[in-house]
């Protein structure tokens, strides 16, 4: 999504369940995140810094 929108902002919307998977492998957050998933309608930000994604907090 991010290589189609360049430079712009982008929701992604989904599951608990896939997100915390998957923002798990995109961003490396490791054993943190098991046992605190993301809590429902929570925002929160993952950066591309050019090089790798980022997720600086973790709201679960």
């Amino acid at each position: 999504m991010a290589a189609a929108h360049p430079g712009a902002t982008v929701a992604v919307v989904g599951h608990v369940g896939s997100l915390t998977a998957g923002l798990n492998a995109l961003c490396g957050l490791g054993a943190r995140v098991w046992g605190a998933p993301l809590p429902h309608a929570v925002p929160f930000l993952v950066e591309w810094d050019g090089r790798s994604w980022r997720c600086e907090a973790w709201p679960g």
